[in-house]
């Protein structure tokens, strides 16, 4: 009896986490890439996130990317490619590498108010139409 109860809620758990974010529950979204830009010059590592703006009617999960060398930055969404449709809050954080492995929080490369959506101050748009190429230029000055 109590193998039949396990059996039953360990396929339950995986119904509903298989269920779960897949690109079908998705409100429209559209592929975003771009170039993330210090005082002009480009981010060499670090992240990217876009968070859709409820605020302004925009509503779904946020986006990640990760910068390259270059400064390049593509995003997904729940495993899919690109960002909802609407406006978004972006962040981006950016660390050097770490030095040894003692060292847990390497230095930042970008000044540290871009971390956080509520600091950052910098707002975008993806919009239905491609291609949304979308390059964030940020300044090491106040």
């Amino acid at each position: 009896m109590l193998r039949r109860r396990g059996s039953a809620a360990l396929l339950l758990l995986l119904t509903t986490l298989l269920g779960c974010g897949s690109e079908f529950d998705l409100p429209p979204m559209q592929k975003v890439s771009g170039i993330v830009t210090l005082d002009g010059a480009p981010v060499t590592r670090g992240n990217v996130q876009f968070q859709p703006d409820a605020a302004q009617g925009a509503k779904g999960p946020p986006a990640n990317g990760a910068i390259g060398p270059d400064g390049h930055y593509e995003l997904t969404t729940a495993g899919s490619p690109g960002a909802v449709v609407g406006k978004h809050q972006v962040l981006v954080e950016a660390r050097a590498l770490p030095k040894d492995e003692t060292d847990t929080l390497p230095a930042p490369l970008v000044p540290e108010k871009y971390f956080s959506f509520s600091t950052s101050g910098i707002t975008k748009e993806v919009t239905a139409a491609a291609p949304n190429e979308i390059n964030i230029e940020l300044s090491s000055k106040p």
